[in-house]
Formats: C-alpha cells, sequence, structure tokens
C-alpha cells in the first residue's frame, strides 16, 4: 500500500460527503430519465386543503405516510453507501495509523545513535575547552622557541658565512699552491724525459754488451756448455746415480700414483726423465736448449722446446702429479724463481708435489768455488731462503733434503762446523705440496702475466 497522509484524507471525506444525496419528497429520478428534462411541476390540487385548520394536518399526515416506502428504500440505499465508505475511509485511516507508527519507529531509532553522537558531541566539547587551552598554552610556548630558534639560527648563519669566506680564501690559497707545484712537477717531468731520452742509447748500449756478455751468445755455446757442465758437474753415469735419491719421493706421491704426469723444467740431457721412465712413471720434460731437446729425443724421451714460464703456464691447471727442477732456479732471476713456484702450484693437481733442486751456498767450497764454474748461474739461493719462498707461496709440509756431501780427507780432525761448513752437503733440495683440498686453478697471473 502507498503512503498515506492526513491531507489524502481530506479529500477523500470531502468527495465522500459530496457524493451523498440529499432526502427528497419522492422517488430519486434517474439521471438518465426523460423526466429530467421536464419543466417543474406545479403544487399538487390539494395544497389548498392541506392549509386548512383540522384537515390540513391529516392530509399532510397522509400523504407524508403515502411516500414512506420510498423513503425508507432511499434511506436503506444511502445507509449502504454511507457504510462503503465508511468502510473505505476507516482503512485509510487505518493505513495512515500503521504508516505513522512505522515512521515513529524508524525516527526512534535513528534518534537513538544521534543522541549517542550529541553525548559523544558534548563530552569532546566538555574536554576540547580544556585541550584548547592547553594546545593555545603549548603554541604559546612554541612560538617563543621558535623566536629563539630564528635568533640562534640568523647567529649560525652569520658564523657559517665567515667561515665559508675564510675556507674560500683557503681553498684560494691552496689552489694557487697546487698550481704551482703542479707548474714544477711538469717541468720535472720535462726535465726527467729529457734525462731518459739522453740515457735511452746508453740503455741500449748495456743491452747490448749484456748479450755480449751472455754465454749463449757466444758461437757454438751449447756445445761449451754441455762440455762444462759434464767436466764440473759429473757425466750421465754419475747424474743418474744421484738422482735416485729422488725417486722413491715421486713414486709414492699420491698425486702421481694417481696418474697424474711428471713436469721436468730445464731436463737438459734427460737423465732424470730416463730414471723417471725406468720406474714406470709418467713423465715430460722442456727445455731452452735445442740441442738438449734433441738428445732427450734420440733417446727415446718426451722433451719439448719452450720457455719454463710458458710450459707451465699452458699445462692445464690442476693436472700435474709433480713439477720438477733440478739444478734450474740457480740460472733465474729471484722475480721469476717466484713466477715458477706460483705458476707450478697453478698446474698441480691437489696434494701435487713440487721438487727443486739446487747447489748448497752453506757449503763454503761450493759458495766460493764450485758454483761459479757454471758461467749461466746467477746467484745461489740458501736452503732457508727457498724454502722460505716455497712455503709463503702456499705450499705445505716444505722440508729440505741434503744432497751429495763432499768425503772429507783422511786423517782430517777439524771441528764439526767447520767441517759442516768445508764438506756439508754440495746440493739441497726443497720439498712442498700443494694441499689436498687446494682445488683452485692456476692463479689470475697464470691468464695475464707473460712468461718470463
Amino acid at each position: 500500500m502507498s503512503p498515506v497522509d492526513l491531507d489524502t484524507i481530506r479529500r477523500a471525506i470531502r468527495e465522500e460527503a459530496a457524493a451523498v444525496p440529499p432526502l427528497s419528497s419522492g422517488p430519486t429520478p434517474r439521471p438518465d430519465s426523460a423526466a429530467s428534462h421536464a419543466p417543474p411541476a406545479g403544487p399538487p390540487p390539494w395544497s389548498a386543503a392541506a392549509r386548512l385548520p383540522i384537515l390540513g394536518p391529516a392530509l399532510r399526515w397522509l400523504h407524508g405516510l403515502a411516500k414512506a416506502p420510498a423513503r425508507i428504500r432511499d434511506l436503506h440505499q444511502m445507509s449502504r453507501v454511507a457504510a462503503a465508505r465508511a468502510d473505505r475511509l476507516q482503512g485509510l485511516l487505518e493505513a495512515w495509523r500503521d504508516e505513522s507508527r512505522a515512521a515513529t519507529r524508524s525516527a526512534e531509532e535513528r534518534l537513538v545513535p544521534l543522541a549517542a553522537e550529541i553525548a559523544a558531541v558534548r563530552a569532546v566539547a566538555a574536554r576540547g575547552g580544556e585541550e584548547a587551552r592547553q594546545a593555545t598554552a603549548r603554541t604559546d610556548s612554541l612560538l617563543v622557541a621558535l623566536e629563539a630558534w630564528r635568533d640562534l639560527s640568523r647567529a649560525a648563519t652569520h658564523r657559517a658565512e665567515a667561515r665559508l669566506d675564510a675556507l674560500a680564501e683557503e681553498a684560494a690559497r691552496a689552489l694557487a699552491e697546487v698550481t704551482r707545484v703542479s707548474d714544477e712537477d711538469s717541468r720535472a717531468r720535462d726535465r726527467l724525459a729529457a734525462r731518459l731520452g739522453a740515457l735511452a742509447p746508453r740503455l741500449d748500449s748495456i743491452e747490448a754488451w749484456r748479450e755480449r756478455e751472455d754465454p749463449a751468445s757466444i758461437p757454438g755455446a751449447e756445445d761449451l756448455l754441455a762440455l762444462v757442465a759434464t767436466r764440473f758437474r759429473g757425466g750421465e753415469e754419475l747424474i743418474t746415480k744421484r738422482l735416485q735419491a729422488h725417486l722413491p719421493l715421486l713414486t709414492t706421491a699420491p698425486a702421481v700414483t694417481a696418474g697424474g704426469a711428471v713436469l721436468d723444467l730445464g731436463c737438459g740431457r734427460g737423465e732424470w726423465l730416463a730414471v723417471l721412465k725406468a720406474a714406470g712413471v709418467k713423465a715430460s720434460g722442456v727445455d731452452t736448449s735445442e740441442a738438449a731437446v734433441r738428445h732427450c729425443r734420440e733417446a727415446g724421451l718426451t722433451a719439448t722446446r719452450d720457455d719454463l714460464i710458458e710450459a707451465l703456464v699452458h699445462c692445464p691447471a690442476g693436472t700435474l702429479g709433480a713439477v720438477t727442477a733440478i739444478q734450474v732456479v740457480e740460472h733465474l732471476p729471484y722475480a721469476v724463481v717466484i713466477r715458477l713456484i706460483d705458476e707450478a702450484r697453478g698446474a698441480l693437481a691437489p696434494g701435487g708435489l713440487l721438487l727443486l733442486e739446487t747447489p748448497n751456498p752453506d757449503n763454503l767450497r761450493v759458495a766460493a768455488s764450485d758454483f761459479r764454474l757454471d758461467p749461466t748461474h746467477r746467484q745461489p739461493l740458501p736452503s732457508r731462503l727457498l724454502a722460505l719462498l716455497v712455503e709463503a707461496r702456499g705450499f705445505v709440509r716444505v722440508s729440505v733434503r741434503d744432497l751429495h756431501p763432499l768425503e772429507p780427507p783422511q786423517g782430517a780432525t777439524l771441528d764439526p762446523t767447520v767441517g759442516a761448513a768445508l764438506w756439508g752437503p754440495q746440493d739441497y733440495a726443497v720439498v712442498g705440496w700443494k694441499p689436498a683440498n687446494d682445488s683452485s686453478a692456476a692463479d689470475s697471473s697464470r691468464a695475464t702475466t707473460p712468461g718470463a
């Protein structure tokens, strides 16, 4: 049912009241009767007699009694119409009352939270007064603090500006000093370049002199050096016998027994390669001497001509079982010796063996005389120094093996210390092991540093 308001009810009552017909003296004519169009009738013929003193009231009573049935019918009809219209009005009033009650309940339901909000607002307003007073006091204190901070900031700004001015002056003086030093440095570089240019011809002459002094530059030098080695170091039979002392170390090295090959640097005539081959150890040699490499190949040994460092660099990293250098390091500069140790560590498999044999300068005879018998020797290496170099470059379990002591003369009764210095080991070997957990490849210098 659509909402009902008071205006709707008032309009319905007025419409119902207007629709009730008035009570007539005769039957109610039909709206569509033809009589509705006839002229009004005149007074009834007995109207004059109705005015008589006694007969008139009786006639009027009789006339009303005769019209009573029609009027009773009209009253019944009007009663039914009024009852229907009263029912309609009652329904409208009931609907309006129900909707009014529903609206009242809805308004009450909405007023409850609104009342709570009003109470909350009143509480906030009550508190707001105190909070506002506190906020005002806090604001006043903040304004005072801001004024003080502004004053301090201005003072600090003035001091900073003064300091910046002083720093600018210092920077200007420093820049002037740098410019002066740069100019002096530029002039010094020019003077140095001029001096180096003047020294270049001298260096060229020194290099030419060194080449002339290098025994290898002498015509027939290889044959001459081979004769020196045979005469003063010993023939192949003696050298082969001496090298047997290293064989047990090589044949029991874990990296060698696991299949790792041995690379002999400076293999010379191939005595050590022959010893290893006879023992069933896979080995190859490298030497810078073409005659030495040819001699090895003629003996059925594996040897190549190459720079010693380059041979290690080109070797696959972490593959060799052992690297040996018999009477080699004394021919090399210190820097090259260190490079050789580094490259050997890179080429060795984990647990691989490095063996370096060289003359022993602790023997006075070797240091003072025998070492000079080979014109290609550069400097003797004390065993303590070489062992330290091997250990410092990453090898473990580094040890020194004394080799080839001299026989003292019959009846010699010298002090033991003096006797050791005179008749002690002529050679020694430093032995080092690559750590078993060292799975790294060669040092980064393997791929960047050119060979010696």
